[in-house]
């Protein structure tokens, strides 16, 4: 089960991130289905203690209600951020063993 980031920036425009209206952009359907197909379940609203984005608990929870997922609360920093970043791009720049 996977757990799916919201940062201010992410939690103000994951509207039009990915999708509008029916036009894909970047060939990613950002979609509920999707990403629980990929094993998405839950929302994490990561609070470090920063208030630069007023509405940011109104968006995350308005994610979390669109895409049916449980929204988790995170004491944390950026450093969170950075290891799921660096882990991520390990796992894509690693060749495939076959």
């Amino acid at each position: 089960m996977y757990t799916f980031f919201l940062t201010p920036m992410w939690a103000v425009n994951w509207k039009t991130a990915f999708r509008v209206g029916d036009k894909l952009l970047l060939g990613f359907e950002f979609s509920p289905e999707y990403l629980r197909e990929l094993g998405y379940r839950k929302v994490a609203r990561v609070n470090t203690k920063l208030s630069y984005e007023s509405d940011f608990e109104k968006k995350v929870e308005e994610f979390a209600h669109d895409f049916g997922f449980e929204v988790i609360e995170l004491e944390g920093n950026t450093e969170i951020a950075q290891k799921s970043y660096n882990h991520m791009r390990n796992m894509l720049l690693r060749p495939l063993k076959v």
